[in-house]
């Protein structure tokens, strides 16, 4: 029996690491342009990660992108 996962279940795993490492990316790099003053960028980097966030049902990283947002 050959103890190697199936190449479609690694494919969906890494699928879903990739979703998951997106969203986070996003909300760093728009907080590092929030910190440089480039507030149009930050912007549209929170609102591409709140756009993940939703599609991946992460409410907890809508309700820390919402307020950031408001702000900007």
């Amino acid at each position: 029996m050959n103890s190697e996962p199936a190449a479609d279940e690694v494919n969906r795993h890494s699928s879903i690491s990739w979703r998951l490492w997106l969203g986070y990316a996003l909300m760093i790099l728009a907080a590092c342009h929030e910190g440089l003053g480039r507030f149009a960028t930050a912007w549209a980097e929170y609102q591409q990660a709140l756009e993940v966030a939703k599609r991946d049902q992460r409410d907890d990283r809508e309700r820390e992108i919402q307020p950031r947002l408001a702000a900007l």
